[in-house]
């Protein structure tokens, strides 16, 4: 005779001898999230953060995974900016409107590289928001973001 006894998300099956084995349900995360027993690369690390600083409109952070030079699309307009130049065109894009959220409409992976295609919503309106990710070694680097 046993007894389930449930822990962040793991079933353990306590037999009344003292045993203790741990059994994983059919599900075990929250949907949006990974189990402990999963792993994650760096790059996978850094699409999320990338992803999620382009929700909060936090320029400085995307900056941080800029390539050396990146191609930026605001609009109409695409020009080939560095690193620098690039951060210094975000905090102005960013600067102007209210970021109310982003959705991911679409991903594509690949052993090169990772394309995103998303919706940015801002107080001005909609931006058609579209990122290509490049590996350089280990890490996965913005080399083109598009707000159209």
């Amino acid at each position: 005779m046993s007894f389930l006894l449930f822990v962040k998300n793991l079933y353990f099956a306590v037999p009344l001898a003292g045993l203790l084995a741990w059994v994983a349900p059919e599900r075990t995360t929250v949907p949006g999230t990974r189990s402990l027993f999963e792993s994650r690369s760096f790059a996978d690390v850094t699409v999320e953060e990338i992803l999620g600083a382009i929700k909060r409109g936090d320029a400085p952070r995307i900056s941080r995974y800029l390539d050396n030079m990146v191609d930026i699309t605001l609009q109409d307009k695409t020009n080939s900016y560095s690193k620098t130049q690039a951060e210094v065109i975000l905090r102005d894009f960013f600067a102007n409107i209210d970021v109310r959220g982003f959705t991911v409409i679409h991903r594509v992976n690949s052993t090169s590289g990772e394309y995103c295609v998303g919706m940015l919503n801002t107080s001005v309106r909609d931006y058609k928001t579209t990122i290509l990710f490049r590996m350089r070694g280990d890490k996965k680097l913005v080399q083109e973001l598009r707000f159209e």
